[in-house]
């Protein structure tokens, strides 16, 4: 989280710089060397709105984002406000980009609409956040919009003893803000998932796309707004990020593994000497859902949660082990008042995983009747 702390910090900068800049279009006749040079800086920070400002929309719906963009580049009217992300000359501006997209936007939609496909959306989900911001940021890079200069490849940003190019800093922005609001927006679809509502995730998607198309149409008629607007739900959705990716990486990771043993039912047969866990309470210093691994040492039971540039935290675990299996997924409890939580990949093996702990088995499954409640639950 330390890494994340830091790099949101340096977009959020980035996002206040350009922001506060006052826009200037074009060069003009009979400036100074020096004073050309300001011009041409802030003519890219100019552009630089243009790429960030859309990026709440793309976070809500990746695909969707993206074939909205490139649809207003390829075939919008002439009487849209100057853009030069969305004009002709942009590089969004390409029929092959804007069709691909849309059918990737439609076959990861549909199963949205119904809770029995949307497991399969869920799983696609990563792929789709990721692929986005691959293909913005490599636009991005590769793509100079502003006008072209011998100072320009002298702008440079400086950071710690590092100097990194302006470029890559706004797609590290641009990455950033893509998975912060998109993780949120997991999150509550996933919520929305586990609610007996069969007609809430169709609400929920429609919901989503009328959103998206709201904020993009913001965009299109004034970046500036759009910039704004994206600040605000960027640092609302950061407020609550550390909390919402645990759970999160604890929702998916059991909607995975639950996808995964439908097409593959042969997964899970060798239990790993360190198994994947979800603590459904703090131990110690370890925080409610938190990804774990549990493994047997010579004193017990080990819980070490990895974390990123920092080293990671330790717990031992003592006590008369209890394997308890339920529908969504399954529990390892001890006489302390742990309860460590783990997929249903390991459903036809959980004697012998309850053998490699020394513990005991216990079958909580649901009847058929209760599964709603009983998803409700064990998604706590």
């Amino acid at each position: 989280m330390f890494m994340w702390r830091v790099l949101t910090i340096l977009a959020v900068f980035l996002l206040f710089a350009v922001i506060t800049q006052v826009p200037s279009w074009g060069q003009s006749p009979g400036l100074a060397p020096g004073q050309q040079v300001v011009v041409e800086g802030i003519t890219r920070q100019i552009s630089t709105i243009e790429w960030l400002a859309p990026l709440a929309p793309i976070a809500l719906s990746p695909f969707f984002g993206i074939t909205l963009l490139s649809g207003f580049a390829c075939y919008g009217p002439d009487w849209l406000p100057d853009n030069v992300l969305l004009s002709p000359q942009s590089p969004l501006a390409n029929p092959v980009l804007f069709w691909t997209f849309l059918s990737l936007t439609v076959l990861t939609s549909a199963p949205r609409f119904s809770k029995v496909s949307k497991p399969i959306a869920q799983f696609a989900d990563f792929l789709e956040t990721y692929s986005a911001i691959i293909v913005l940021v490599g636009l991005k890079l590769i793509t100079n919009l502003a006008p072209a200069t011998d100072t320009e490849s002298l702008v440079m940003v400086n950071a710690g003893l590092l100097s990194i190019s302006y470029d890559v800093l706004i797609a590290i922005a641009m990455a950033i803000n893509i998975i912060v609001i998109n993780t949120v927006k997991f999150f509550f679809e996933l919520l929305v998932w586990v609610t007996p509502v069969p007609a809430l995730d169709a609400c929920f998607e429609v919901a989503n796309k009328t959103i998206c198309t709201g904020l993009m149409a913001i965009y299109v008629f004034s970046p500036f707004t759009a910039m704004v607007i994206n600040v605000f739900i960027f640092l609302a959705c950061l407020s609550v990020f550390g909390w919402v990716r645990r759970r999160e990486l604890f929702f998916r990771t059991v909607v995975f593994d639950y996808v995964l043993g439908q097409i593959n039912p042969g997964r899970g047969q060798h239990i790993p000497a360190r198994l994947v866990v979800f603590p459904a309470f703090n131990v110690g210093s370890i925080k409610r859902r938190s990804r774990c691994h549990l493994m047997k040492t010579e004193n017990g039971l080990e819980l070490t949660c990895q974390r990123w540039l920092r080293s990671s935290l330790k717990e031992n675990l003592t006590g008369k082990v209890v394997v308890e299996k339920d529908f969504w997924t399954n529990s390892i409890n001890l006489p302390s008042g742990e309860k460590l939580t783990f997929t249903n990949r390991y459903n036809k093996s959980l004697s012998q995983l309850a053998a490699q702990f020394d513990g005991t088995l216990t079958d909580l499954t649901p009847p058929p009747g209760d599964l709603n409640s009983a998803r409700q639950i064990e998604f706590r």
